[in-house]
């Protein structure tokens, strides 16, 4: 389970979601683009490091509610949480439909479109930054698991990054209680908990 007052920071609607809401459900970019020039010569955003990892090399965050989110890759491997309610993604050519415990993993040429978010709808994102920061999580693991072996290809330059998994928490109590944990520890707490988070990242590697 989440610590309560982080769910009710999370359940709580923000500036970017009310002003979705109040304009019927026009996306609001709140994310600074690296290069506006770029953009208009390729209209598929990359999305940028930004302000994600000022404060360290994980970042636990809030997809927006009460909007779509347009087409977009990353710069950086990310993982979506459905915590309640549901999302339905585009992930390249296929049609994900995330429940309440299920999660994907994406590396950065993943063409990613999703679905209008009603209220419950809530997905919270776990932003892992580089080929460090993986490195690090890897270090030490004699393990072979379909996930392991996600992060070792991601981590290859010239390999093939369309890739993604998708697991269902609700079949490992243990899982599912290590990613509530980086997330009630990790949502806006400004690096403050950085070797926590790496050191129940790898744990959650190890489980899976």
């Amino acid at each position: 389970m989440l610590d309560k007052k982080i769910e009710k920071k999370i359940l709580s609607i923000t500036t970017v979601e009310q002003e979705q809401l109040n304009n019927n459900g026009i996306n609001i970019c709140d994310v600074k683009l690296d290069n506006n020039e770029e953009f208009k010569k390729h209209p598929i955003l990359r999305m940028p490091f930004w302000n994600f990892f000022d404060f360290g090399r994980i970042s636990i965050t809030k997809s927006n509610r009460f909007s779509y989110i347009p087409a977009h890759k990353h710069k950086f491997i990310e993982i979506n949480y459905c915590f309640s309610g549901r999302s339905i993604q585009y992930i390249d050519d296929h049609i994900i439909e995330l429940h309440p415990g299920e999660l994907i993993i994406m590396d950065r040429e993943i063409q990613q479109r999703i679905n209008y978010a009603r209220k419950q709808d809530i997905l919270i994102n776990i932003l892992i930054r580089d080929d460090y920061e993986i490195s690090n999580l890897l270090n030490g693991i004699n393990k072979n698991s379909i996930l392991i072996k996600f992060l070792k290809n991601a981590t290859q330059n010239y390999f093939n990054h369309h890739n993604f998994i998708i697991f269902d928490t609700n079949q490992d109590i243990v899982c599912k209680q290590i990613i509530e944990n980086i997330i009630s520890i990790g949502f806006n707490n400004h690096g403050k908990n950085e070797t926590i988070l790496e050191a129940l990242l790898k744990s959650f590697i190890l489980c899976c």
